[in-house]
């Protein structure tokens, strides 16, 4: 996704493009001379009403995107209705974790195109036309099956007059972001675009140990777009990208260490399931662990890491196509082709001390091919969208631990001993060197049609059908990792050594998944609707320890109503949906081999809930948006999960979050002046369902913003401040129960900074 440079959410919905006169200000307000503006969208594959789509959708352009401050794909957590989106919680802004109603499997498109690797997802705006996000599965539609939803990025296609767009900023932790669009025709039929960003900021966390702040961010954007236009039937669009994403270290801390071995002073007497505690050791062996290290739960932004090796990155290579072609008045023709090749390193040192109790290092090479074939129809009362899929990922992936490697290295014979008593072996070596190849294919067939019955009455009927293969091996490193900690492995070895005895593992899964859907129209402003769909997630592969573990697919039936409206002359939207979903043979993470999470299948859950979400125009230059969302989710039977309690919440779904933002446009002689402010608050969260769960307690964030724009609108100068109340808050965690670690990326303190930007013809 990273490599089309994407935009973000924006906190609500119904919002769209004003019209701009030469002294209106550079957003968009969504209003007109008669209320509220209609926003069109492409969530079915056709230009329709927002406010006649039977999903549950969020809708937003650019221009609102920026007015707002929301500037990585971070800024959406908190911000829509029962969308959660958040940096792995081990290697933070390397990997994006998307959740929909506490639902994972949530299908990312750009341009239609979608992207199945996590790294790279977490990017910063960069020329985008607009972005729909669609709660709930979306097999029917889409290339991809997903459960969760979809969020569909439409870039800006390349325009047929000359003229650009130049962006900088500069702000807090020398803050300095330069970005540039240029549309350049070639001739009437050919188009092309060039984007280039360049985006830095220092870290925030400062290490305790080294000269180092943790958490800054340096990277590289750029793409040509080309497009060719021979008739009013034809287009042909072509687009090439590079992005390259980096950091110093992931920002995060400690908020439990506790190395106490409680009862026996003989410390393998209480090793949970017999497995070493590693702090115990270390207190044991004489190297403290002192509780100066936990900074978490003081609510500092400090750590004691000492990893002061190469800057970590995500680096990605894009190439796409697109064909559209209208056979006929009613008929219409849309191919998709693209590539990706992805190269990220990352690393983890999860205890946040100067010691190596638990550092990781990972390394992965995915690629990833799509193909797709849509026939569209577009008749009178029939319209219908009809798709063939194709997709092959293949990812070489390393990953690397370093468990109690001060203890394995330590020449003094009492703890050498301890080492050797309890550490030794293959499991407890100071370096585990894991080396894979995973391989998914699959094909897809789907469609979906909608007959309007009477001029208020619509049925809505689709299905898909897909097949998906996994397939995976492990190999033992040719050139194994020196016991010396703990500098990240920068190269995967494709050939590997020999594959490991019993470790090449593949499966294969069908399904058919369908979706039914009844609308009815009751007056121009007032629509409700009813939805029966279901969603579907293939099983997969893990690489635990040098064996190679499956694990089944998951399903969703999913049942849902809404309410789209307009009212008071059009002057308040509120839209709304009511959900309830049957998960089954949910794919959890357990530690099966302890430090070593593995995806499993659990038994059956279910979720409820209701999104709401619209904007109130309270005078001409006066809008206040809104939105709130609440969940209700657990575990009503465990499987053959034993680390699950029953009636547990899913991961990463708060009960309540809500948002509320407020923007006033005042006209002056001399320009116009935006005035904008936003909250959105979140509540508390596990980022896991079993005993590795982190707790994120619950936090909001204001931010506000103030744009100039003169009356020529050439030119625009913003002053903007992020987290205003300096809220000390966790992005992300994860806890490694047999040994009481508590790790966590945080988020970013308050900031401001300054935005200028330029528009040229």
């Amino acid at each position: 996704m990273s490599l089309y440079g994407l935009a973000l959410l924006s906190a609500s919905s119904g919002l769209a493009a004003a019209p701009q006169d030469a002294a209106a200000p550079v957003t968009d307000t969504g209003v007109s001379g008669s209320g509220l503006e209609e926003v069109m969208v492409m969530a079915r594959r056709r230009e329709e009403s927002l406010q006649e789509v039977p999903l549950s959708i969020t809708a937003m352009g650019t221009k609102d995107l920026e007015v707002r401050g929301i500037d990585t794909t971070e800024g959406l957590n908190r911000m829509v209705p029962n969308v959660v989106i958040a940096s792995t919680n081990f290697f933070g802004r390397q990997g994006g974790s998307f959740r929909m109603r506490g639902l994972p499997n949530v299908g990312v498109y750009v341009d239609g195109i979608a992207s199945n690797a996590s790294a790279g997802t977490l990017m910063n705006i960069v020329e985008v036309d607009r972005v729909e996000v669609l709660r709930g599965p979306q097999g029917t539609l889409f290339g991809k099956n997903v459960i969760g939803g979809a969020i569909q990025y439409i870039t800006k296609r390349p325009q047929d007059t000359f003229g650009g767009r130049v962006k900088s900023s500069i702000g807090s932790y020398d803050r300095f972001d330069v970005s540039a669009n240029i549309d350049i025709p070639l001739s009437e039929t050919f188009l092309t675009k060039i984007t280039a960003a360049k985006l830095s900021r220092d870290g925030f966390v400062p290490s305790t140990t080294i000269d180092k702040r943790f958490g800054s961010q340096n990277d590289t954007t750029g793409r040509l777009d080309l497009l060719w236009k021979p008739s009013d039937s034809f287009n042909w669009r072509v687009a090439a990208g590079y992005d390259d994403q980096r950091t110093n270290g992931n920002p995060s801390t400690v908020w439990a260490l506790n190395p106490v071995c409680v009862g026996d002073p003989n410390p393998p007497a209480n090793f949970p399931g017999g497995a070493p505690n590693f702090p115990c050791l270390y207190e044991a062996a004489g190297l403290p662990i002192n509780q100066d290290y936990v900074y978490g739960a003081r609510g500092q932004r400090k750590t004691a890491s000492d990893y002061n090796g190469p800057e970590l990155y995500t680096k990605v290579k894009s190439f796409s196509t697109e064909i559209n072609y209208e056979m006929s008045d009613t008929w219409a023709l849309k191919g998709i082709g693209s590539r990706r090749e992805l190269k990220t390193t990352a690393y983890a040192d999860f205890d946040g001390t100067p010691y190596r109790i638990f550092d990781g290092a990972n390394y992965s090479e995915p690629e990833e091919t799509t193909a797709e074939l849509q026939f569209l129809f577009s008749g009178e009362r029939l319209h219908g969208t009809n798709g063939l899929y194709y997709y092959n990922n293949e990812n070489y992936g390393r990953r690397i631990n370093w468990l109690a490697n001060d203890l394995k290295r330590e020449v003094d014979p009492v703890r050498n001993a301890l080492a050797s008593a309890y550490i030794g072996g293959f499991f407890f070596a100071p370096v585990i060197d894991q080396l894979s190849y995973t391989k998914t294919e699959g094909w897809a067939v789907f469609a979906e049609w909608t007959y309007d019955v009477t001029d208020k009455f619509s049925i809505t009927a689709g299905a898909r059908y897909n097949e998906d293969e996994v397939t995976n091996a492990q190999y033992t490193p040719r050139s194994p990792v020196p016991v010396a900690c703990c500098s990240p492995v920068l190269s995967v070895e494709t050939d590997g050594g020999p594959a490991r005895a019993g470790t090449a593992l593949g499966d294969k899964w069908t399904n058919i998944a369908p979706r039914l859907s009844f609308q009815y129209q009751w007056t121009s402003d007032i629509m409700t609707y009813l939805t029966y769909s279901e969603g579907f997630n293939q099983g997969g592969v893990n690489n635990v320890n040098g064996l190679a573990i499956g694990f089944d697919p998951e399903t969703l039936k999913n049942y849902e109503i809404g309410l789209r409206s307009d009212l008071f002359d059009r002057r308040l939207r509120l839209n709304a949906s009511v959900f309830y979903g049957q998960y089954q043979d949910i794919q959890v993470s357990e530690e099966i081999i302890p430090r070593f999470p593995t995806t499993t299948n659990a038994g059956e859950a279910k979720v409820r809930g209701i999104e709401i979400e619209g904007v109130v125009l309270v005078t001409d230059n006066f809008t206040i948006n809104y939105g709130a969302g609440w969940l209700d989710s657990e575990y009503t039977d465990l499987g053959t999960s034993t680390a699950i309690p029953l009636g547990a919440r899913f991961p990463y779904a708060p009960e309540k979050s809500y948002s509320i933002g407020a923007q006033y446009d005042m006209q002056l002689t001399s320009g116009a002046l935006t005035f904008r402010t936003d909250y959105g608050w979140q509540d508390e969260v596990d980022t896991a369902a079993d005993i590795q769960k982190s707790v994120i307690p619950a936090y909001g964030l204001l931010s506000a913003r103030i744009m100039y724009a003169p009356p020529n609108g050439k030119w625009d100068v913003s002053l903007f401040g992020s987290n205003l109340t300096n809220e000390y808050y966790r992005i992300n965690g994860f806890y490694i129960p047999t040994d009481q670690m508590d790790n966590g990326t945080l988020g970013r303190p308050r900031e401001w900074g300054l935005t200028f930007g330029f528009r040229f013809e």
